[in-house]
Formats: structure tokens, sequence, C-alpha cells
């Protein structure tokens, strides 16, 4: 980190500029104590938040901030940024210089760079244009508020449960086959599910024939949709839709959390039109960008 800085200051800094849309970066979130714990959780060692940071500040506080969430084993880096709360022409050389140094320090380390920013953040995408980044996709952010469900009273779907051991291997399978490149294979979302608490995968299965699933991640006032799949042989039978109000039922049990949140391509027309039929509303919307450093 450039300067010293406290990580109450960082978070408040981010949380401000990530509630307005034209500063807005999706992988950061908008709540103080959410960011807070991203920061002090998700930025492991060697790569801790105090380390991974390189930021700007004056006598008034801190000015620009790009900051990196790194995966040592996939040489992989989510973009913290940029960020800057200047008004004037400043931003750009400002993120330039925060950037030169960033590339520098890990130019043997990191192989490739992710951002994902606000689609009216035209500041982040020209300096992430500017830097040689390609548009990997767009995406939409849906979500389902608590207060505007009412309670569920009726029973839950039966064929509906937490995964068994015996549907693992069929899982890994469909997840494999359904999300080749995404972030966690089935094999890795296994190893989570039986690891951390936070995530929870729910298979439908039908007289013992397994369907589909949905793995969510529990935050600390959210609740994340991270997977949903259906099998080609049993599709156009609401397999997805029940799924989806399977979890709006759970929302009831976690009194703590106040919203499901859902990240989906905004050209996936099935999927956006499962969950705004149950309800799910546009949070943000997303452009995608990676940089490979070759």
């Amino acid at each position: 980190m450039e300067k010293t800085i406290s990580l109450e200051e960082l978070c408040e800094f981010i949380c401000n500029l990530n509630t307005i849309e034209s500063h807005s970066i999706g992988y950061c979130g908008d709540n103080l104590i959410d960011i807070k714990n991203s920061l002090m959780n998700e930025f492991e060692a060697p790569y801790t938040w105090d380390k991974s940071f390189f930021l700007k500040k004056d006598e008034s506080g801190i000015k620009t901030v790009i900051g990196l969430n790194i995966d040592e084993k996939e040489k992989v880096a989510e973009v913290w940024g940029p960020y800057s709360k200047d008004i004037n022409e400043d931003w750009e050389k400002q993120y330039k210089e925060l950037w030169k140094l960033i590339v520098i320090k890990y130019k043997n380390m990191i192989e490739q760079y992710c951002f994902f920013c606000n689609v009216k953040n035209i500041r982040a995408q020209a300096f992430i244009k500017s830097i040689g980044a390609q548009e990997t996709g767009k995406h939409v952010v849906l979500e389902l508020k608590k207060v505007n469900l009412s309670s569920i009273t009726r029973q839950t779907d039966p064929n509906i449960s937490p995964i068994k051991f015996e549907d693992y291997s069929e899982f890994k399978e469909l997840h494999d086959e359904l999300f080749a490149n995404s972030y966690y294979t089935g094999e890795e979302i296994i190893r989570l599910i039986n690891s951390d608490d936070q995530y929870k995968l729910f298979t439908y299965t039908d007289n013992d024939v397994f369907s589909g699933y949905l793995l969510c991640r529990v935050d600390e006032f959210e609740l994340y949709i991270e997977y949903i799949g259906v099998k080609d042989a049993f599709r156009r039978q609401g397999i997805g839709s029940k799924l989806v109000e399977y979890i709006q039922f759970k929302l009831f049990e976690y009194t703590y959390i106040n919203s499901i949140l859902v990240c989906i391509n905004s050209n996936n027309y099935n999927s956006k039109r499962i969950f705004e039929r149950s309800g799910f509303c546009l949070k943000e919307y997303n452009i995608s960008y990676v940089l490979k450093n070759d």
C-alpha cells in the first residue's frame, strides 16, 4: 500500500462511492459491513487487504484507490476499482500512476486481471480500455427483497433437499457441463459445501432421479444465488422456478438476511425470465473485462 490507512477509512471510501452508479464496481458491494468482512476474510495471506491496495491521499483523506483480490494459485486478480472522488481531470493521471505500480509489483505473479464495473461508470471503462483490457460480457444483478415478500407458510417442495452423497457424481457432471469455464468446478463446490457453512447446495430429485440443483451463499445480510442448473431432459418443467421458490422460503429461516441476489449474463433470457417471474428486480448492470498479462 502506498500510504498507511485504516481499514475503516478504506471501507468507508469504497462504500460511499460504490453506492453511486457512475462510480460502482461490481465486486465490492454497497454495504459497509459486507465490504469490511470481504476485506478481512477474502483477501488471504500473503495478499491481505493492507498489502493489496494502492492509493493516493492528501490532507483531506483518500483521493484514489485500486485494489487487487488475488488468487495466488490461479494467478488471477479481481480488481477492486479504480475509484476516485476527484471531479477534475486528475483522476485519469492518478489511475495510470497507480496501475503502473501494480504492473511493476505483480509482473511475474499475476497472469490475468478481471474488471467488473457498472455500465454507467464511464471513467472506469475508459481507463480499463486504455490499458488494453477486453470486454468479456454484460451482466445483470437481480435482487429480491424480503420486505417485498409475504411470509410463505405452505409446505416446501418435498423433491428439494440438501444434496445427498449419492448425488455428488451426477451433480459434478451436470455442473461441469453447464458451466465449463466458470470460477468453480463441480469438485470445488463439493469441497466448499463440506468446509464452509456459508455455501448451501440444494438438489431437485423426483423418484430418486437427480434433475437439477441450486448453489447459494449466505452472507452477512444477503443470500447470493451462485449457480442454478437443470438437466436437458427435465427442462421446461418448472424445476428452475421451484428451486428459486424454495430459496425464497428459506429466506425466512435466516432472520438476518434482507434480500436474495443473483448475477447472470444479460443475454441469458431464460434465467432472467425465471427470476423476474419470481419477483426479482434489476439492481445493477455491469460489464466484465479481462486483461491478460502476456
